[in-house]
């Protein structure tokens, strides 16, 4: 049942969050390298979801739905990072938070591709 919801989901999801990414913060200062701040836990979070959503969906050829869907995430994850470094989206683009975003991903790939392909094995 899950499966068959995925797919309406995470088009809308990854919109959000890259919105929340983009969305204008003034004055914002430019924080020092800190991977153990709570925001970091919530860009984790985001992109571990993010990827178990389009894993999961019917987007891709299901041969290279993994490698596809893991692109695909780091890539909106990259870009969405570089976008905040123009002018008018007035944020700051953090390494902190694109290693965060690559933990979230490289977790939920272990978690939802890996491990299931393991356990199959055996």
């Amino acid at each position: 049942m899950l499966k068959n919801f995925i797919h309406y989901w995470i088009f809308p999801y990854t919109f959000i969050v890259i919105t929340l990414s983009l969305i204008p913060v003034p004055n914002l200062k430019i924080p020092d390298f800190n991977l153990f701040q709570p925001d970091k836990l919530v860009h984790m979070l985001m992109y571990f979801t993010m990827f178990f959503g389009w894993v999961n969906s019917k987007f891709f050829n299901e041969s290279k739905l993994k490698l596809k869907s893991l692109i695909l995430v780091f890539i909106i994850s990259f870009f969405t990072e570089i976008l905040q470094i123009t002018s008018f989206i007035q944020r700051h683009f953090e390494i902190a938070d694109l290693v965060a975003n690559s933990i979230g991903i490289i977790l939920s790939y272990i978690v939802f591709v890996l491990y299931p392909h393991k356990k199959s094995l055996s």
